[in-house]
């Protein structure tokens, strides 16, 4: 007897845990399968989200006008300087200042380079590009300009009206910076 209630007993035992493993293993598809649709769904909500990002910065692209590069406004002043200082009957050397890269300017077909009003290329300048069309902007590039070079200046102090001659006057060489002020 005490086998038959061993074998009802082992039984009962197995039968309680395939009852437990069977309802683990429902628990475990249905957890399975929800998180398979939750993957799906969050799936599609990410490509549907990507797509239209990539689909409204595209369209912002191609609305947004090109801006204008630092660089090529950079070329444009110093071509503008060299051509200008090379009819300096001296020497001349010249640095232009950078051009801000954060500066976004729109797209410039022809762009004017000009010295400003009262303005000259010697010394510590600057010089303004211009853009007309298709959206007006002009901007302003700091331009140091150097020139060394021989002048005449007199050796000793000259009265008002006394005539120089050789005698009086010397042959001194300079730069920009030092050259005497009228």
């Amino acid at each position: 007897m005490r086998s038959m209630e061993k074998r009802q007993k082992s039984r009962s035992i197995s039968a309680v845990r395939s009852r437990a493993y069977r309802a683990q293993l429902l628990h475990e598809l249905k957890t399975h399968r929800y998180s398979t649709r939750m993957r799906a769904l969050l799936q599609r909500f990410l490509s549907s989200l990507l797509a239209s990002f990539l689909v409204t910065s595209l369209v912002v692209c191609a609305q947004s006008p090109q801006t204008q590069s630092p660089a090529a406004v950079q070329r444009a002043v110093e071509d503008f300087v060299r051509a200008q200082t090379s009819s300096y009957t001296n020497r001349a050397t010249f640095t232009v200042g950078n051009v801000d890269a954060r500066l976004a300017l729109p797209a410039c077909s022809a762009m004017e380079v000009f010295v400003p009003s009262g303005g000259r290329l010697w010394g510590n300048s600057s010089v303004g590009v211009r853009c007309g069309a298709p959206t007006p902007w002009t901007l302003y590039v700091s331009v140091t300009v150097r020139v060394s070079g021989s002048y005449v200046a007199a050796s000793r102090s000259l009265a008002a009206g006394q005539r120089s001659v050789r005698q009086t006057c010397r042959l001194s060489k300079a730069t920009s910076r030092s050259f005497p002020r009228l």
